[in-house]
Order: C-alpha cells, then structure tokens, then sequence
C-alpha cells in the first residue's frame, strides 16, 4: 500500500483521484447525483481512462474507452463477469446516448451503482491485446506501477455505495452534468395543453396554455425536455411521436 501511495503521489491525476474518493467516503452513503463531489469524481476518472489510448493511424473512428469496455471478454464463468456482460449490453441497447462518450459514462454510473468498476478495470489487464490501446509512456493504465495503483483506488470505490437514477441518461452525451428528473402523470383530458418544439434531437416544452391540464397540474415548466413517455424514450423523436406514444392518462418524464 506504501508503494501504491507512493505511485499516486507522484501522478496529478491519481492524486486528484484519490482526494475525489476521500471525499465520497466522507459523505452521506449512499452517495446520489445529487452529491457536489460525484461529478469531480466522474470526470477525474474519465481523464485517466482516456489518457493516453492511441488512436489507429488508418480509419476515421476515434477510439474511447468505451471501445475497449465494450470489447472486454465476456466470460460467464463467474457472477461478476455475468453482471458485467449485462451491463455492457445494457449500455449498447441503450436508446438515449448515440455517442462513445455518453456510452462510456453511462456505463460507468452502471459500473458504480453496481459495484463492477474494479471487475472491468481487472478484465481490462487480463486483455493485454487492449490494454495495448494505452501509451506505456503517456498513460496510467499502460503503465504497470500507475495501473496497480489505480486499480487499488477502483477496489476501494467499490466499497463506497452508490444510488444513482440510472434512467436519467440523456444529457450524457453532452456532460456530467445531468439534470433533475421529474415524473408527470397525466390525468384523463381532452388534452394537456403544451405546445412542443423538436430540436436537435430532444423535445422541448415552449409554453403552457392558459387554464390548460398542464397549467394547472403545476408540474411542467417552459424549458422542460421531454425524456420518456410510458417507458418509451423520445431520445431523437421524429415530429408528433408523442402523442403517439401517450395514451391518456400517460407518465411522462421530465
């Protein structure tokens, strides 16, 4: 532990690292979105694991640590790498992130509500043919001091609880920074009264009609995303999908 303290000192971003978990561990458990020190965290960790991957010198796409998560043996000799499996499937048929970055976040918020991270960073050094994609000289995980270090701090994580609203997932694209999510049921009416704007994938909330359901609900603000209806995600939901997909009442969320 000495050795593996020693290690992190001398490397910023698992210094870094290190001082983000200090800091879970002393919060309120189980940790939320709503702890000021998750976001820190998650982007500490995603820093190291793109540092230093090597991107191929023919092709157009660029590789992010998604790639090689999604590439990790899927072995179904053992329980944890079962789960794990699981929730590298659920990230790929996830509906509402389209991009490698949001697919690697919301598989790391997985990986952290479910106690997996340390699973995957161990699958990750059994693969030496991905854990080729990291820089020996430039990178933490291609560096066999940096990485036992780093997977040191990944088993102590997994003795921090995390419970995390793993259905709000539709900014990750964009950020860690994820909105408040809100359910809205819907009473029987004629209709809701809200008029809708489809933009860049995502439908936005631009007015509330004048003694309408929704102005008197009182749940729905100008700005609001509409995210689901029913369990159905709108992530890049072509023009009246909506009410297509409402039958009334419907929950909505927010």
């Amino acid at each position: 532990k000495g050795r593996e303290r020693s290690m992190s000192g001398k490397e910023p971003l698992l210094r870094s690292l290190r001082e983000c978990i200090h800091r879970l561990q002393e919060g309120p458990s189980p940790c939320t979105d709503t702890s000021p020190h998750l976001q820190p965290f998650c982007e500490t960790l995603e820093i190291i694991l793109r540092k230093g991957i090597k991107q191929p010198v023919l092709g157009f796409k660029k590789r992010d640590y998604w790639h090689w998560i999604e590439k990790l043996p899927h072995q179904v000799t053992h329980h944890s790498m079962t789960l794990l499996s699981i929730m590298i499937e659920k990230t790929n048929s996830c509906e509402k992130v389209l991009t490698p970055h949001g697919r690697g976040r919301h598989f790391l918020r997985q990986a952290l509500s479910g106690k997996l991270l340390a699973v995957a960073i161990q699958q990750l050094v059994r693969a030496p043919r991905l854990l080729e994609w990291y820089d020996p000289v430039i990178s933490i995980l291609g560096n066999e001091d940096l990485l036992e270090a780093f997977l040191s701090m990944m088993l102590v994580v997994t003795e921090i609880n995390f419970s995390l609203d793993l259905q709000n997932s539709s900014f990750l694209d964009e950020s860690w920074q994820l909105p408040v999510c809100l359910t809205y049921e819907t009473v029987p009416c004629k209709e809701l009264g809200m008029v809708l704007k489809y933009l860049d994938g995502r439908i936005f909330i631009v007015d509330r009609l004048p003694q309408s359901q929704a102005e008197v609900d009182e749940v729905v603000l100008v700005g609001d995303v509409i995210d689901e209806i029913n369990g159905v995600s709108l992530r890049n939901a072509y023009n009246g999908q909506v009410w297509r997909e409402a039958p009334k009442p419907g929950v909505l969320l927010l």
